[in-house]
């Protein structure tokens, strides 16, 4: 359970509406492309890593970053990637799932949906939203997702 981030930052409105002033803050997505993308990886998810990861364990062991094959996630061996990899001494690769993997839509399935579904996740604003999302992942208990992936696990060696 290294985060979740949202990906977009809070704009000043450009005019009035029945619903704010001009100028007030309001949360704008951005479209994932290869730049955001690489961007998230290198600035929020290895810099997670590195902070909850076990010392001990950073170099010894693979630490393999599973992406699915979205046409916005980068390459396996892309250059600005692994320099960031190699600058926070890692022992880590991407990894890209085939079309219509278990590995990837379980994320999908077994943890986004979980919380979707344990949390009441109404709310009036997109800040009150990523605030209760956010607050949803933080409070989820580590030993589900455990017991997610090990039940994808018994599945597949039963086959």
């Amino acid at each position: 359970k290294l985060g979740i981030w949202p990906v977009g930052e809070y704009c000043p409105a450009r005019r009035t509406s029945k619903n704010r002033e001009k100028g007030t803050l309001c949360w704008e997505n951005k479209n994932i492309t290869r730049e955001v993308y690489r961007d998230l990886l290198i600035s929020k998810v290895l810099p997670s890593i590195v902070e909850n990861w076990p010392r001990s364990d950073r170099r010894v062991r693979q630490i393999k970053i599973q992406q699915d094959g979205a046409k916005s996630h980068i390459g396996e061996d892309d250059v600005e990637f692994r320099a960031a990899v190699a600058a926070l001494q890692l022992n880590a690769v991407l990894v890209t799932q085939p079309p219509n993997s278990h590995d990837t839509n379980l994320c999908d399935l077994g943890l986004f949906r979980s919380i979707q579904s344990a949390n009441d996740m109404v709310a009036d604003s997109e800040k009150k939203l990523i605030e209760s999302v956010k607050m949803a992942y933080n409070k989820y208990p580590r030993n589900k997702i455990n017991y997610t992936w090990l039940t994808l696990q018994s599945c597949l060696t039963k086959s």
